[in-house]
């Protein structure tokens, strides 16, 4: 096992997916994948931390082991859903998901492993357009007090 994989998966204790049932090969597909390539320890902690949370996700809605070659689009788009509705989490976090997500699942296809990515068709959340922050009651204040004070009235 390469370094990075021992720094970022290994910090995870013995087994990512520790109380998530899965299939016998899951741990060992995914410390290949990170091997594979040359993530930082905070990208292989956020993927092993995703792919986690999609497993539990996977078992606790279709009542199976977590299998990546079971998944489905629909899968995914139900955690995508899961993520924002009932864990409430940003819509940053639930796009970092997807993108792990889809990495996990393009590495898995071309070793063969999957025959198509599920993720793939599964678009991002927008980021919305945060609302311009109005002034504070005082700062108003302030501004129409020296509009007045200056004789600069319109």
């Amino acid at each position: 096992m390469s370094n990075s994989c021992s720094q970022g998966i290994e910090n995870w204790g013995d087994n990512v997916f520790a109380g998530i049932n899965t299939a016998p090969n899951e741990l060992s597909y995914l410390r290949q994948f990170v091997d594979a390539h040359d993530f930082s320890p905070h990208t292989i902690r956020a993927i092993c931390f995703d792919v986690r949370k999609f497993g539990k996700y996977f078992v606790q809605v279709n009542q199976e082991s977590f299998d990546a070659t079971r998944c489905t689009t629909a899968d995914c788009r139900g955690f995508k859903r899961h993520c924002r509705e009932t864990l409430g989490q940003s819509v940053s976090t639930v796009n970092r998901a997807l993108v792990s997500l889809r990495k996990y699942f393009n590495w898995l296809v071309a070793q063969g492993l999957i025959e198509h990515n599920p993720a793939k068709a599964v678009k991002e959340l927008r980021k919305q357009q945060l609302v311009p922050k109005g002034l504070e009651r005082s700062q108003v204040r302030r501004l129409l007090r020296e509009i007045e004070l200056r004789k600069d009235v319109m």
